[in-house]
């Protein structure tokens, strides 16, 4: 499918990074909840990716794999079509990660905390956690005078070379999914600049809506 703005062609090669597993479970699962099981498989297959069908990786995984992996949907879906499918799927992954990997008991004390707090202490544990999504790109977060994460060297450049829109909408679904549930249901995540546009970095906006 050509889409216009789009240069996935000149792709650089993939980093050595390790990320979590998540990135190609919650991405096919993303697939299936949107195309149902018979066309979510045949996009996999079509793309050479048959294999995740049924692989669920326990062990983190080379960032290459999740890279090649979303080279092939906005290579073969478009852009328009892969965003909200890698959105779905960041959210996906934040549930997880809820579900999983932060205690309960750890839960209820964030949601005692006063909001700016809660918000402070989410954006550092996502941070010491930045490896396992972030593989070899970088995480940091401002508070003042803008409350923004920012992605420098987004692995998802190594999919996609040029796009005329930001286009890394994994992460801002996991963002944004563990942000309303642990800080405030009234944020919203947006992905206001991207460097795969030509932004120097990728900047997620974080905004309280009410």
């Amino acid at each position: 499918m050509a889409t216009a703005g789009l240069d996935h062609n000149n792709a650089s090669a993939h980093p050595s990074g390790k990320i979590g597993p998540n990135s190609l479970i919650q991405t096919v699962r993303a697939m299936r909840r949107i195309y149902g099981d018979e066309k979510a498989r045949r996009i996999l297959d079509e793309g050479g990716q048959s294999f995740l069908w049924e692989h669920h990786p326990g062990e983190m995984i080379d960032e290459g794999e999740f890279i090649t992996l979303a080279r092939m949907l906005y290579s073969n879906l478009g852009v328009q079509e892969t965003l909200p499918l890698l959105r779905l799927s960041g959210q996906f992954t934040g549930e997880y990660v809820l579900a999983n990997r932060i205690p309960k008991f750890a839960q209820r004390i964030i949601k005692f905390l006063p909001r700016n707090l809660r918000l402070k202490v989410m954006l550092n544990a996502i941070g010491k956690n930045a490896w396992t999504f972030a593989g070899s790109g970088k995480y940091s977060f401002t508070l003042s005078p803008q409350l923004q994460i920012n992605l420098d060297e987004s692995i998802i450049r190594h999919a996609i070379s040029k796009a005329d829109v930001p286009v890394c909408s994994y992460y801002t679904g996991a963002f944004e999914t563990l942000l309303k549930t642990l800080v405030d249901a009234h944020i919203q995540v947006e992905e206001i600049e991207c460097a795969i546009r030509g932004d120097s970095r990728c900047i997620f906006q974080i905004k309280f809506t009410r």
